[in-house]
């Protein structure tokens, strides 16, 4: 058999399960988003007071809304470091495993650029999941804010 036809062969069987993964990967992003969105849902819910008195302060609705927006990027900024450092060894120990298994070590790479998109998605994410919230947030009347119980 020619070197090039087992080589594709080879990049054919791998290629599915690559992209199940990716696929799976952008449905837990999606999943991620859902939850970040009813989390800041819930968080100006409870804040609805300390929201109405900054709006009786002075705050204007675009501060309210970048205040929000910035707490749903911070959170999912924080989601992504903690992953990192808590995928690094688990993607030690997985390829040590799969050197055991197949006789042979892996080289222990991790890329830049997909963490870095792996990031600007996570921002992505957020400033979505979070932009219904604080324009929900923005349209408080101050005397119904300081009223919400």
């Amino acid at each position: 058999m020619p070197l090039d036809r087992l080589h594709r062969a080879m990049v054919g069987h791998v290629e599915v399960p690559v992209r199940m993964l990716i696929a799976a990967s952008m449905l837990l992003a999606l999943i991620g988003g859902l939850g970040l969105a009813s989390m800041m849902t819930v968080n100006v819910l409870e804040r609805t007071r300390e929201l109405g008195v900054m709006r009786a302060i002075g705050a204007r609705s675009g501060i309210l809304v970048r205040v929000i927006v910035g707490e749903g990027l911070f959170t999912a900024a924080l989601s992504w470091v903690v992953a990192l450092l808590l995928s690094l060894p688990l993607i030690r120990v997985l390829d040590l495993t799969a050197a055991n298994m197949f006789g042979a070590a892996l080289p222990f790479t991790v890329s830049g650029a997909a963490a870095t998109a792996w990031l600007g998605l996570a921002l992505v994410v957020a400033a979505a999941a979070s932009a219904l919230p604080a324009v929900r947030a923005s349209r408080l009347v101050v005397r119904e804010a300081l009223a919400y119980e």
